[in-house]
């Protein structure tokens, strides 16, 4: 019981780091002063070049209003959905809180 509980914390641990480790590489390499894998330095020029394109911003400010408008949405369809849920009285209650 014990090896199976041991393998199992080695293979999660196998597939968070093959999941994650390209990410973290990306992040590391993001701050390259070099457009290869070769690190030349450490440099903030790409994180400069983005902000300064006008297509970048347009696209962030839209990507944060849809953002907001679905979290909005969606907390005011939860919220109605969770006080209809709750009112259900009887059989139509217990059929609910049994199938979910």
């Amino acid at each position: 019981m014990k090896n199976k509980h041991i393998a199992s914390k080695i293979y999660t641990t196998l597939v968070m780091l093959f999941l994650y480790l390209p990410i973290f590489v990306l992040i590391i390499f993001s701050f390259n002063e070099g457009k290869t894998t070769v690190w030349k330095g450490f440099s903030f020029k790409w994180y400069e070049e983005l902000f300064r394109d006008d297509k970048i911003i347009n696209a962030l400010g839209n990507s944060l209003i849809i953002a907001v408008l679905a979290s909005i949405f969606a907390t005011v369809l939860g919220t109605a959905a969770a006080i209809g849920i709750s009112n259900f009285k009887g059989k139509k209650k217990t059929v609910y809180t049994k199938c979910v």
